[in-house]
């Protein structure tokens, strides 16, 4: 019987020992964000009674923030969006309806919808219409 109980505890310490073992690790979710991305940039900008208004093309690039939630996006030149927080649906948004303002959306892994906008208490400023495509085969590590 001694044995028996012996052998019994044997098995289910190895059982334990192998399913510890082979934990499966979480997946990053951001990874499928990360990469070379195109961007297309609506810029329009409010100084006073006049507005401009353009579009620009720009090739970017999306890597992780500092944090384990966040992103860098560099989405135009020189203008990059430092450790903005994304969640697992994709959502962007840097939680404020103050100034700037930044709240976006991923379609997936290959699209992504942001807006910025920036104005000051005498309304000038700026907006920014930003829609990005992933290039294909192009990930960054």
């Amino acid at each position: 019987m001694k044995k028996r109980n012996t052998i019994l505890v044997f098995i289910l310490t190895s059982l334990l020992l192998t399913i510890s073992c082979c934990k499966k690790e979480l997946k990053d979710y951001r990874e499928d964000y990360i990469g070379d991305w195109d961007f297309t940039v609506e810029r329009i900008e409010y100084t006073g009674w006049v507005t401009k208004h353009d579009t620009v093309y720009y090739s970017g690039i999306i890597t992780y923030g500092n944090n384990d939630t966040t992103l860098n996006i560099t989405y135009y030149e020189n203008t990059t969006f430092m450790d903005l927080p994304v969640d697992k649906f994709g959502k962007l948004d840097n939680h404020t309806s103050y100034r700037p303002f930044i709240h976006g959306q991923f379609e997936g892994s290959v699209k992504v919808h942001i807006e910025y906008r920036y104005h000051n208490p005498a309304g000038i400023g700026e907006t920014h219409i930003i829609d990005g495509t992933k290039k294909k085969g192009v990930k960054y590590e």
